[in-house]
């Protein structure tokens, strides 16, 4: 791996304890075994939820630069017996070391904000690299507005830029929602 990381900033806490996984996967409403990435996992909340509703025959992909946060998941997935997460320590801003298009669904919870403009378009471009050609993009962030948790102002995304940002690599909106009084969820799909 390159010596020089990125330069992510408010890394490595959980959103645990203001989203409700269960309730993400509800309103996704996601097919049965396909692949799922989890970029910038964490402590692998959402990868444990998909892993329960995805089904046996899907795979989930946990991606996180942390070894600390991927040791505890590493453990959680040992301790339960889960056979279809994968666990990959790679910087995102990065090429992760999958295929091209074998990627159905490209998820990250509260994690693009912490990136530079830089780093936000090598994050897209490589989502888009990885991901199959009718695949999704599912962002969840922090409302740009100020709330009692989540990382200062100047670095949240809009809504708006947001949407910008992914038009630009062919991505169009598909659904929104509101899924905490902090964060919104947005699912794209590709153009093409």
């Amino acid at each position: 791996m390159n010596s020089k990381k990125h330069k992510h900033h408010h890394a490595g806490k959980s959103s645990r304890f203001i989203i409700s996984a269960s309730k993400v996967f509800d309103l996704l409403n996601l097919p049965k075994d396909i692949v799922f990435l989890d970029a910038g996992c964490g402590d692998g909340y959402f990868s444990l939820e998909a892993s329960l509703r995805l089904g046996k025959e899907s795979k989930i992909i946990a991606v996180d630069i942390h070894k600390e946060s991927l040791d505890k998941l590493e453990k959680e997935i040992k301790d339960k017996g889960i056979k279809n997460i994968e666990i990959l320590m790679t910087d995102i801003t990065k090429r992760i070391p999958l295929e091209d298009e074998s990627v159905d669904v490209y998820f990250m919870s509260n994690v693009l904000h912490g990136f530079d403009e830089e780093e936000k378009h090598k994050v897209i471009n490589e989502a888009k690299r990885v991901l199959k050609k009718k695949g999704k993009i599912v962002v969840i962030e922090f409302k740009k507005e100020v709330t009692l948790v989540g990382p200062p102002i100047e670095i949240r995304i809009s809504e708006k830029e947001l949407s910008q940002l992914l038009e630009r690599y062919g991505f169009q909106l598909e659904r929104t929602y509101e899924i905490s009084p902090y964060n919104y969820l947005y699912v794209f799909t590709s153009k093409e």
